[in-house]
């Protein structure tokens, strides 16, 4: 009887702590895999977020590439466009180009990447300066500073994108 009762009792606590050891691990395995999803979602959502800042800087890029094409319209044939409507295209298309950026300085700032935003801060500053040129007088004058600042911009894009590069590969 005495005997029974032992391995009655040896049965209950090798259950218990099987059971015991079975939810302990459950547990742990299920913390570690939220843990992992959780890094992983983050990261996913991160490398997502560093696309679209791309995409925003290449489509800002391309606007002001197309800024003094209303100028060179109008330079061309001067009887299918206005001098003021020239002006209007390309303040509207530098507009849209500073919009670009500055979203994509906005999801910079999200993603507090330093470097990325000083650098679009300095494109930021050589589109208003493209603006305040577009309000200048001479038309070929005019397209001709357009260009300038835009190759001025462009090492600046550049170097966007490596910042962009190096951030995603480390994401």
């Amino acid at each position: 009887m005495e005997k029974e009762i032992i391995d009655i009792i040896d049965t209950a606590v090798k259950i218990g702590l099987g059971a015991t050891i079975s939810g302990m691990s459950a547990y742990y395995l299920s913390k570690l895999n939220f843990s992992r999803n959780n890094i992983k979602d983050k990261r996913d959502k991160t490398i997502s977020l560093l696309e679209d800042i791309a995409f925003k800087i290449e489509a800002s890029k391309h606007k002001l590439n197309e800024s003094s094409k209303p100028y060179w319209h109008f330079y061309v044939e001067p009887e299918s466009i206005s001098h003021k409507e020239a002006t209007k295209q390309s303040l509207n298309i530098i507009m849209e180009a500073s919009a670009l950026i500055g979203q994509a300085s906005a999801l910079a700032n999200l993603l507090q990447i330093t470097e990325l935003i000083s650098t679009i801060d300095k494109v930021e500053k050589i589109i208003e300066e493209m603006y305040e040129v577009t309000g200048e007088d001479e038309i070929v004058e005019k397209s001709n500073n357009l260009n300038a600042l835009l190759e001025k911009a462009e090492p600046i894009y550049t170097k966007c994108f490596t910042v962009l590069g190096n951030t995603y590969n480390n994401a």
